[in-house]
């Protein structure tokens, strides 16, 4: 793995500098290490604003960025005209991807940056991850994984670098919420998010509802599952009223974006 030092060394031979933003800990990261390579003045932070992303999420990435003092662009996709998205077949990642980074990427142009930085860590290789194929071919750069660096190393370069407070993890896409095949729309997504916070005023956090070819899948920690379970009827009763008469619970089983 490499050291905080190195990252900042290998980002100085850019002088303009843009960094794809999720608001996570992996993008905040190469944020503060792109402002100490070439000042903050110099680096741009992108973020893509999709239909699967929370304003929760929208407004963490600001925060940060905000508290780095750095430039940020929130740049508006709408993904749910995308026929090839909407239909949610096996390679909707890769097409997704392509479509927000293509964005950000052109933005990035037009602002006159050398580089855009992709802040996937060492976990995820581009061998195996149809999203990282889509990011390569939009001509993204990937630092911590040509340093080797994974998430636990760089949530402690963050603790040691005095922002311990951004260590969290990026909002989940929300198109990982229905199960291939399942086609992808507006009122579903409403539906999956206020079910997601039904469940979370119960107590229950983090939650994951899935909308299946036949149902609901409601997943939860392992330590949270009894509890769940203990509010099986009250939720089945609910989601009935819903038009769900199938519904599941197990622990959450997060499918990544990329």
């Amino acid at each position: 793995m490499g050291t905080y030092g190195e990252l900042v060394e290998s980002l100085r031979k850019y002088k303009k500098i843009g960094v794809c933003h999720s608001g996570g800990a992996c993008s905040v990261l190469l944020l503060k290490a792109s402002a100490d390579a070439v000042g903050k003045e110099n680096v741009t932070a992108l973020t893509a604003h999709t239909d699967f992303f929370t304003d929760e999420g929208i407004e963490r990435a600001r925060r940060s960025a905000r508290y780095l003092d750095i430039k940020h662009l929130v740049i508006g996709v709408r993904m749910l005209g995308e026929e090839k998205i909407i239909r949610n077949a096996s390679d909707i990642c890769y097409h997704c991807k392509k479509m927000f980074i293509g964005e950000l990427a052109r933005e990035a142009k037009r602002e006159g940056l050398d580089v855009l930085l992709d802040a996937s860590p060492c976990s995820r290789t581009g061998s195996e991850s149809t999203g990282l194929k889509a990011a390569l071919e939009e001509g993204l750069v990937f630092p911590l994984i040509e340093l080797k660096t994974g998430r636990e190393e760089v949530k402690s370069m963050l603790t040691d670098e005095g922002l311990r407070r951004f260590t969290y993890e990026p909002d989940t896409c929300l198109a990982t919420r229905f199960e291939t095949g399942v086609r992808i729309d507006a009122q579903k997504l409403k539906e999956i998010c206020a079910l997601e916070m039904m469940t979370g005023r119960m107590g229950f956090d983090p939650v994951r509802v899935r909308l299946l070819k036949d149902g609901i899948r409601i997943e939860v920690e392992e330590s949270s599952l009894s509890e769940l379970m203990d509010e099986r009827e009250e939720i089945e009763r609910e989601l009935r009223d819903l038009g769900h008469d199938r519904v599941e619970f197990s622990v959450i089983h997060e499918r990544t974006c990329c």
